[in-house]
């Protein structure tokens, strides 16, 4: 693939020195000509960067399958291609038509850092959400309109083009806020309905060296960190379709005798808590009110897409709520340095691989349990790291191995 693409990339050279050869002759087609190869050759050189940065070497490849699988349930009509990048930031980019390749970008930087990875369950949201968004934005479009109109007839305006022009876009600037506001606060969720508190602490994580009160208007539309955090601790915490599950985790924990670690997670949980509620520690500009009455509209359309996040999340049969009750005996092998990669059971010849989420989980909640006995230090935190990325590895190994045919029929394995 890397071969084709560079063939293809030397090919963009012959064609510009034609397009140049023929520019005397008629500038204006020329131009459009190059504007077009231009475009077509930035996409490339993406397309191509991504592959060579998708190799072996390069990306945690235990993720692979797994993101693989979330994929197919979520997207099962688009590709997905894991690749890594410099920039301290994870990314999705795919294409809005609903077609073509997903490729999902990792921080290079945190290869190894297998906590942050829970991150990826928030960006394979984005593509999953589009047609929400598309489908949303009229109805939502004709209110913004009628705000747009009213601030600019405030403003009074010199003549009409100037107003036709600044109307254009005001409508686009909040279309921007309304859009990347909705889509963040959906694509939380989507985390949290994955993998449920491990996105909460994930992203408080990811957040705690930014300011979580940032204004939209400063932060390229999106919202303040502490609003996020707020909607993820909803949802995992207080929301009613989700709030028995952690009631199942908190009893499957106490059944197991594995105290600390349910003092650990009520602990933390509680500590999330008190930064959502935290009053900012340094005066904040007040949102302007443009985009105040903006969010208005982020938040009217929240209602309705955190049912379309549920319906998404109901898809994915590994998600954290259906697998706390395999979180017990997955810590316990955290303790004896065992990756957490299947569920034992002492009555049967065999034993069945655990899931992504409940891996994730169970690494947090011995992290947790760590920190909070001042026993977490840098050596401990590498070996989590790599705990939890071979037991995702070996767990997915031994889910293509039971689902072979012939071995599937294996009696022992059906047992």
């Amino acid at each position: 693939m890397i071969i084709r693409e560079r063939e293809k990339l030397a090919d963009f050279a012959d064609s510009i020195q034609a397009i140049e050869s023929d520019f005397a002759d008629d500038p204006a087609g020329s131009l459009k000509r190059l504007i077009s190869r231009y475009r077509q050759l930035t996409l490339r050189q993406r397309v191509l960067a991504a592959i060579e940065k998708s190799r072996t070497e390069e990306v945690p490849w235990s993720l692979v399958p797994s993101v693989e699988r979330i994929c197919k349930c979520i997207l099962p009509e688009r590709p997905v291609l894991v690749t890594m990048k410099h920039q301290m930031t994870y990314e999705v980019t795919y294409n809005e038509d609903g077609n073509g390749r997903i490729i999902l970008h990792l921080p290079l930087l945190h290869r190894a850092n297998a906590f942050m990875h829970v991150l990826i369950g928030h960006e394979l949201f984005h593509p999953a959400i589009a047609d929400f968004l598309k489908e949303a934005w009229p109805d939502v479009g004709e209110g913004i309109h009628v705000i747009c109109d009213d601030v600019l007839k405030h403003e009074e305006p010199d003549h009409a083009l100037f107003q036709t022009r600044r109307l254009d876009e005001l409508v686009t600037r909040a279309h921007r806020i309304w859009k990347r506001g909705v889509e963040e606060f959906m694509c939380d969720i989507g985390a949290a309905a994955l993998f449920g508190p491990a996105a909460l602490w994930t992203m408080s994580g990811y957040a705690s060296s930014s300011d979580l009160d940032t204004d939209p208007t400063r932060n390229d539309s999106y919202p303040p960190w502490r609003k996020r955090l707020s909607v993820v601790y909803d949802h995992v915490v207080d929301n009613e379709l989700e709030k028995p599950y952690l009631d199942s985790l908190y009893s499957s924990l106490t059944r197991a005798n594995q105290h600390d670690h349910l003092d650990a997670i009520k602990r933390s949980i509680a500590s999330e808590k008190a930064i959502i509620d935290a009053t900012p520690s340094a005066p904040h500009d007040v949102p302007d009110e443009f985009t105040s009455r903006i969010y208005e509209f982020v938040y009217a359309s929240l209602s309705q897409g955190k049912k379309v996040v549920s319906d998404i999340a109901n898809k994915i049969p590994n998600r954290w709520g259906t697998v706390v009750t395999q979180v017990p005996a997955l810590v316990k092998r955290l303790e004896h340095l065992v990756p957490p990669c299947e569920v034992l059971d002492k009555n049967a010849e065999t034993s069945p691989p655990a899931e992504l989420s409940a891996i994730v989980l169970a690494c947090w909640i011995e992290r947790l349990r760590l920190e909070q006995k001042h026993e977490l230090n840098l050596t401990t935190y590498s070996r989590l790291c790599r705990l939890m990325l071979k037991a995702i590895e070996d767990a997915e190994l031994k889910r293509a191995f039971l689902s072979r045919e012939g071995h599937s029929r294996c009696p022992s394995l059906q047992r």
